[in-house]
Order: structure tokens, then sequence, then C-alpha cells
């Protein structure tokens, strides 16, 4: 990552993983959980990653964001 983001002085470091232990989440059928989902994620500087089974879900916010656009 350091090639990638050396040019702009941005420095990228990795926290620890975090499991999280929610079966509901694994499949993101609608809002609600895509908001779940993403009210895991603290706000600040950091970039938080999930990874889930499928996203079957559009959102109106930024549909493109999840390849549904």
């Amino acid at each position: 990552m350091d090639a990638v983001f050396a040019p702009a002085s941005v420095d990228v470091s990795f926290n620890p993983t975090v499991v999280v232990n929610n079966p509901a989440l694994l499949s993101i059928d609608n809002e609600p959980e895509l908001n779940a989902l993403f009210g895991l994620a603290e706000s600040g500087p950091t970039v938080f990653m999930f990874f889930v089974d499928d996203i079957v879900f559009c959102s109106t916010e930024n549909p493109a964001i999840i390849g549904c656009g």
C-alpha cells in the first residue's frame, strides 16, 4: 500500500482484524441491514472494510457504490 499512497504523502496502516458475529449481515438485502453494517464503523479518518457474502440491496443514497448503478 505504501507504493500506492506514498506519492500523496498518505501513510496507510491496518488495525487488527475484528470479526463481527452477526449472520444477519452476511447478506445485505435491505436498507436497515445496510445501515446496521455501516453503523459498525466509527467516525474519523479510518477506512473500514466489511466483507459480506451478498449485497442485493441497491441504495438510493449512492447506487453505484455497490455496483447497482
